[in-house]
Order: structure tokens, then sequence, then C-alpha cells
């Protein structure tokens, strides 16, 4: 299965997307990195992390790039995601590593 992780960050094949970090969204940093089975999720989490309300935030428009990315351990769906109807969005405590040069939405 191929898994796809959204993010503003120039990632390279084998960088590790590990929790911790500042959310893209919030100033908590984040307890699970997020990422999906299906390019259109990852589409959807491309554009709200570059839409509008992130650029207001930040002052500028981000580019967002989509990696394919692999979990390293246990993950399970994302609740958020669950409650909202998007589907194949998952959420682990584990690093993420990246398979894929990004490719730019």
């Amino acid at each position: 299965m191929t898994f796809y992780h959204a993010s503003p960050a120039i990632l390279r094949p084998g960088d590790k997307v590990e929790v911790g970090h500042l959310a893209n969204f919030s100033e908590v940093p984040m307890s699970h990195v997020f990422f999906a089975d299906n390019l259109e999720s990852a589409e959807f989490w491309a554009e709200f992390l570059g839409g509008e309300s992130m650029a207001e935030k930040l002052g500028y428009w981000p580019e967002i790039f989509i990696y394919e990315v692999e979990p390293t351990g246990y993950y399970d769906p994302d609740p958020w995601c669950v409650y909202y109807d998007v589907p194949g969005c998952w959420r682990s405590t584990e690093p993420l590593t990246v398979l894929t040069k990004g490719k730019a939405t």
C-alpha cells in the first residue's frame, strides 16, 4: 500500500517525519504524524495546509509538497477524519520514512 504525507517542509528520500514538531495549523507540538493511504485525501490536506487560512496566518501562500512515505510502526485511523468522513487518513506516534521527492501541489 502507498501512503502519502502533505507538508510545506522540503524533505528528501530517507528523511524522517517525526512527532514533536509544531503543527502546520497551530502552535502546539504534534503528538502524532499524519498521513493518508490515497492521493485524494493527501491532496485534501495539501489544500488545507496551503489554503487561505494558512496564508493569512503566515502572510504568504506556502508551497505544499506531497511525499510518499512509509510508517515505521503502529498506526491507527485519524479520529478527526473518521468523524468528518475524510477517507483513508491515519496517525502514528512513530516516524514516517520519506520514500520519494515531494511533488508540489
